[in-house]
């Protein structure tokens, strides 16, 4: 999947996410979100900025072999499980 420029905010995601091998073009940003399921961003390339900011994961939190290009961003966030990275 290729998403550009994307701003993702309130938004809750009861199952697991799975963007994994998911390019990301422009700045990234996820607010105020909450994951209940696991979250798989695996060998993922954030293009711009990457932000999350004051989001909430229930379950691991996957970002190993991410690429960031131009920064990646943790503002806020709280982390219930493991933080992979």
């Amino acid at each position: 999947s290729v998403l550009s420029r994307a701003a993702l905010g309130r938004l809750t995601v009861r199952g697991p996410v799975n963007a994994a091998h998911a390019e990301f073009r422009g700045r990234l940003l996820v607010a105020d979100c909450e994951f209940a399921g696991r979250v798989a961003f695996w060998d993922a390339r954030f293009g711009g900025w990457a932000e999350f900011r004051a989001c909430r994961f229930a379950a691991d939190a996957d970002f190993r072999s991410a690429s960031f290009d131009q920064g990646f961003v943790l503002a806020g966030c709280h982390f219930a499980a493991d933080f992979l990275f």
